[in-house]
C-alpha cells in the first residue's frame, strides 16, 4: 500500500463535506471555548450536533476496531463546549447531541467513513477513567490491554451490569 498521510485538518474537512452531503447545515469547524471543543458544529433536524472527528490509517487500526463511543473526559469537554456554544449562539432552548465521525484512510484518496449519531459513552473508556483517574501511567497500562479482546470483555461486563440494573 502506498503510504497514506492524513492530518486532523484533512479529516475534519472530509467529515464536514460528508455531513453537508447528508443534509447538515455547518455552523463551525474547529470551535473551541474555555475547557471545551468540537471539531464540527452543525444543525441536523433542528438539533445542534457537536461532532468529534476521529481518524486513522487502516494499516494501524482495522475499521472494525474503531472506537465508537466517547470517554467520560471527552463527554465533559463536549458538554462544556455545548453549553458555551449554546449560551453564546442560541436565542432559545436548543436540542443538541454529540456525534462521532470516524474516518479510516485506506489509500491516498480512499477512506471508510462511519458516522454515529447521538453517541453514547464508551464503557471501556469510562472504566479506565474510573480506575486510573489522572494517573497517566495507569491509563497507559489499561489502554494497552491487547488487541481489543480485553476492551470488548470490559464493555460486555458493563453492558450486562447496565441491563441487570435496568431489569
Amino acid at each position: 500500500m502506498n503510504e497514506v498521510k492524513f492530518s486532523k485538518e484533512a479529516a475534519v474537512e472530509t467529515a464536514a463535506q460528508f455531513l453537508e452531503r447528508q443534509g447538515y447545515d455547518l455552523l463551525e469547524t474547529g470551535w473551541a471555548e474555555r475547557g471545551g471543543e468540537a471539531d464540527i458544529v452543525a444543525v441536523d433536524d433542528g438539533a445542534v450536533a457537536f461532532v468529534i472527528v476521529r481518524f486513522d490509517v487502516a494499516e494501524h487500526m482495522p475499521p472494525h476496531r474503531a472506537k465508537e463511543g466517547i470517554s467520560a473526559a471527552e463527554r465533559r469537554r463536549m458538554e462544556s463546549a455545548a453549553t458555551a456554544y449554546i449560551r453564546e449562539n442560541a436565542s432559545r432552548s436548543t436540542a443538541f447531541r454529540f456525534d462521532v465521525v470516524r474516518i479510516t484512510a485506506v489509500g491516498p484518496d480512499q477512506a471508510f467513513i462511519r458516522h454515529v449519531k447521538a453517541v453514547e459513552d464508551d464503557p471501556f473508556e469510562t472504566f479506565v477513567d474510573a480506575v486510573a483517574g489522572d494517573d497517566a501511567e495507569a491509563r497507559k497500562r489499561l489502554m494497552g490491554l491487547g488487541d481489543g479482546r480485553a476492551q470488548d470483555y470490559v464493555r460486555a461486563l458493563v453492558a450486562a451490569d447496565i441491563r441487570a440494573q435496568a431489569a
